[in-house]
Formats: structure tokens, sequence, C-alpha cells
């Protein structure tokens, strides 16, 4: 009830969404821990909505798998070393997206499973989309055997949540277009790179357990048991 009072004042006061978001993040974990677990996600989604991060009302397999194939020919783009030399994302509204987004990611497997990968993906994309304009070489993250020398200059931006992301992306690859566990495993080890490099110690459980279940999981996957999902 505290907390109630307290968030209310807050948005009383609050002449525009950046002067309330952080009390957001705190209202949809509030909701969550009282047991309103539909309601938080509810709540989350209107609100990555007035940050211009919109989702469909309904998913279906084919738009999962579209999302996922797109992603993953924009990371197609960046190596290893591009993702962890990048620089942060400063963008304050697409950095409370990445934190709702993020909050979310942990209640969509009993409310809107289906919802987990275009989570995933939307993380990934602000990363490579908003941010500063950084040097690059383009090669394969999943596969770096490329020897290209080719440079170019993206707007790219990371932070504590892309390595989230990178962890879920990378087991929806196996899951649900059956990529090789492989790129799986180099995926979640740059995801705990990055959360090494940007010194998140807050963080670590939670990508190292993401990138543990994700593991699990692929292998589960690979032995033959694949998402049924058809385009």
């Amino acid at each position: 009830e505290k907390t109630s009072e307290f968030l209310k004042e807050i948005n009383d006061n609050a002449k525009c969404l950046e002067d309330k978001l952080s009390s957001c993040v705190v209202e949809v974990k509030s909701l969550a821990s009282l047991g309103k677990v539909e309601e938080s996600v509810e709540r989350t989604f209107t609100l990555l909505s007035e940050l211009g991060e919109i989702f469909p009302s309904d998913v279906t397999p084919a738009m999962i798998c579209e999302e996922l194939k797109s992603t993953k020919t924009i990371l197609n783009g960046y190596s290893k070393e591009d993702i962890l030399d990048a620089p942060k994302l400063t963008d304050k509204r697409k950095a409370m997206a990445m934190k709702l987004l993020s909050v979310v990611s942990t209640f969509l497997f009993t409310t809107k499973p289906l919802y987990s990968p275009l989570i995933s993906c939307r993380i990934v994309n602000i990363s490579v989309t908003y941010g500063e304009y950084h040097h690059v070489a383009s090669c394969l993250l999943t596969v770096i055997s490329s020897n290209s020398t080719a440079l170019s200059y993206i707007r790219i931006g990371f932070c504590s949540e892309s390595a989230l992301g990178l962890c879920g992306y990378a087991y929806s690859l196996v899951s649900v277009l059956q990529e090789r566990i492989e790129d799986c495993c180099k995926i979640g080890q740059t995801a705990l790179l990055l959360i090494e490099r940007l010194g998140a110690n807050d963080m670590k459980p939670k990508i190292k357990a993401s990138h543990r279940h994700a593991i699990r999981r692929c292998v589960f996957y690979s032995a033959g048991l694949s998402l049924s999902i058809s385009v």
C-alpha cells in the first residue's frame, strides 16, 4: 500500500513520461510480487507502447519465425568484438524500454510464452539501432570464420539488458529455427562477456542462469524434440 501511495505521488507530479520512467519499473515489479502477473504484463506492454515499442495483440508462429530470421540477418553484420567494443546505450527512453522488456521477459513464460522470442529480438534490435555511430568490422556473429576487412559506421548501443536479449535470442534460434547448438553457445558466451565488460555485476547471476537454461533447453530440442512451429 505504501508503495502504491509513493508511486501515485510520483505520477501525479510527473510532467511527462520521462519523469516517471523509473517508477514504472517499480510499479510493474510490485504488481507481479503481489501475484498480479497478468496485470503487470499488460501494464508493461502499455508503457512500452508509450515508449514507441509496440507489439501485436496476437502472435502467430509465422511472426516468430520472421522476426528471428530478420534479427539473424541484422546480427550477421556484427562480430563478437563489435558487440563487446560498442558504446553504451545512451538514449534514455530506449534504455528504459530495455529495462521494461527485461522485466516482462521474466513473466512471459507463464502468461504469454509466444511473446518471449519477440521480446528477445526487440532487445537485440534496439541495441543495434539506437546509440552512437560506431566503427565496426562486418562479419558473422554466430560463425566467426570470415576474414572480411570491410568497415562501416553503424549506430549501436549495448547495455546489460542487451545480454539478456542475446541469450533469449540464441535459445530461440535452436528451439524455433533448429539452428546449431554451437551457435547458441557462442552468442551466450558473447552475452556473458558483455556483462563482464559493462561491469554489471548485479546482472551476472541472471545472465548466467539464462545462458545455462538456454543450453539445457537447446540440448533438449537438438535431441529431436524441437518446438512445433510451422510457417
